[in-house]
């Protein structure tokens, strides 16, 4: 379990969905991160798909999000830690960033101690069980089989294929059943009931609280929404040792 500095503000992220080439995007997403400069914040969670694709060629890095991830560094370098967990469109971001770069990339969810809070971090996928083609598509596309396609391709093949899922994607999302692209009170359970205090999550692509209470003890859960509609985030605030959605 990694310990977290509960005397300094964090802030929480997920599903920008930045695309390559938006303007306006990479605008809000450079205010916005200046703002976590300003925030007195000890650590930025990025819970994936922060960038709507991610493919591990220079060219395409450069071009597409360059300013931002100098901005990563500029963060980096103001004392501010930066904890990236990949989503399902920017998974391969974990093969950009080593070990001991300024940023800690993790492609599972992972367990933090906040005071004496448990809590349960992560993009949030792995939690919707009920959506079935999901689960198999991801074990899929993760495999160390398509990871090795990956980096033998030429990048532009890889654009291509990444463009290609991405619509079939969508197509299929649209005919699935809202059940199916949210997180089971199943799922939440037998995280609270394992010692969990608090879950934070993204991926479902909506803000929403909950407070459970197990074993007597009120627990949270929150998941924190996509920028559709605008900056989201979820902020602990450290001098009154509490969380909100901003």
């Amino acid at each position: 379990m990694i310990n977290l500095d509960e005397g300094k503000n964090i802030v929480f992220v997920a599903d920008v969905h930045l695309r390559a080439g938006d303007t306006k995007g990479e605008k809000d997403v450079l205010g916005f991160l200046e703002k976590v400069k300003h925030l007195e914040v000890g650590e930025l969670f990025i819970l994936g798909d922060f960038f709507h694709l991610w493919i591990n060629e220079p060219h395409f890095i450069k071009k597409s999000y360059q300013g931002i991830l100098d901005k990563f560094t500029d963060l980096h370098r103001c004392g501010i830690r930066i904890t990236y967990m990949v989503g399902n469109r920017d998974f391969l971001i974990a093969n950009h960033y080593n070990p001991i770069s300024d940023i800690k990339v993790y492609d599972a969810p992972q367990l933090y101690r906040l005071g004496n809070r448990t809590l349960y971090i992560s993009h949030g996928d792995e939690l919707c069980s009920l959506d079935r083609h999901y689960q198999i598509y991801k074990a899929f596309i993760r495999s160390p089989f398509m990871r090795l396609i990956v980096r033998l391709i030429p990048g532009r093949a890889t654009m291509a294929i990444a463009n290609l899922i991405s619509k079939v994607s969508k197509r299929c999302l649209e005919k699935k059943s809202q059940a199916s692209v949210e997180v089971p009170i199943e799922e939440i359970n037998k995280l609270l009931t394992q010692g969990i205090d608090v879950v934070i999550h993204g991926h479902c692509h909506r803000s929403y609280k909950l407070e459970p209470e197990i074993g007597g003890s009120k627990r949270q859960v929150w998941c924190i929404g996509d920028w559709s509609k605008g900056v989201r985030f979820l902020f602990y605030d450290a001098k009154n040792k509490t969380f909100g959605l901003r």
